[in-house]
């Protein structure tokens, strides 16, 4: 199983309020839901956003992961959702995303 912790920003999530209010219920990876959660206080473009952070296990390849949160992105409107998958760090863009694409960077990763 892998370790998996995501970081899901809610500030234009066409789904906040179904994650806000049921967050069970509300994000999962394949078939798998998450094991814990919180919500954080985030920056993004320069600007403050609640950010929902999510620590799952995984049977899943980490390329099916990969794809898994791409179409998270698809379906959140997402440019990007940051993810740790065994302690290495990946942002994944929506597939549909045009502009300039940052690397994972540790020190903006909200824990759980």
């Amino acid at each position: 199983m892998k370790n998996i912790i995501l970081n899901l920003g809610l500030e234009n999530n066409p789904l906040k309020n179904k994650i806000v209010v049921n967050p069970e219920a509300a994000v999962t990876i394949g078939s798998y839901k998450y094991k814990k959660c919180s919500f954080e206080e985030s920056t993004y473009n320069g600007k403050k956003e609640l950010t929902f952070v999510a620590g799952f296990e995984c049977g899943f390849a980490v390329s099916k992961i990969i794809l898994e949160i791409e179409l998270m992105c698809l379906e959140m409107e997402q440019e990007c959702i940051a993810v740790l998958i065994d302690g290495i760090g990946y942002l994944v863009y929506n597939p549909t995303f045009v502009g300039d694409k940052f690397a994972f960077d540790l020190q903006y990763f909200k824990t759980i």
